[in-house]
């Protein structure tokens, strides 16, 4: 018995693997979609395990959510802190870029030229925080 395979339907799938386009999502996009979901994330849960898991006092070991949300936690920290390095009124845009505030207060001050400038400021600091620099 002979075993004959029939290969001319890989073709146009070849064809269609070979052109897909690698897509890769900005370090600073990534670093404030964690920080604003932790922002905005409902903490309910901080029951005595997820807390020491998400302390890093848990193994970590078979639960990968949990390494997830301890990187996460981590990310968002530091991106807490590089956000509050910046002067106010540009910290204050980006939190109004992502839903976490809704006021400008800053009626002297434009705020898409500060967000833009915050974004900047913002990613020149990330791009050198120990925690975040391998995303870029």
């Amino acid at each position: 018995m002979e075993c004959v395979a029939n290969f001319t339907g890989l073709k146009p799938m070849i064809k269609q693997i070979s052109n897909i386009k690698e897509v890769r999502i900005s370090g600073l996009k990534i670093c404030l979609d964690i920080w604003s979901n932790n922002q905005l994330y409902n903490d309910r849960d901080l029951g005595a395990k997820t807390m020491n898991l998400l302390r890093g006092e848990g193994d970590g070991y078979g639960d990968p959510e949990a390494l997830d949300a301890k990187e996460d936690n981590r990310i968002a920290a530091a991106t807490d802190t590089m956000i509050h390095e910046l002067p106010t009124c540009q910290w204050w845009a980006i939190k109004k870029s992502r839903g976490i505030s809704t006021a400008w207060r800053f009626t002297n001050i434009d705020y898409e030229k500060t967000l833009i400038v915050a974004l900047e400021q913002l990613e020149l600091k990330l791009r050198k925080h120990p925690d975040t620099w391998n995303l870029f």
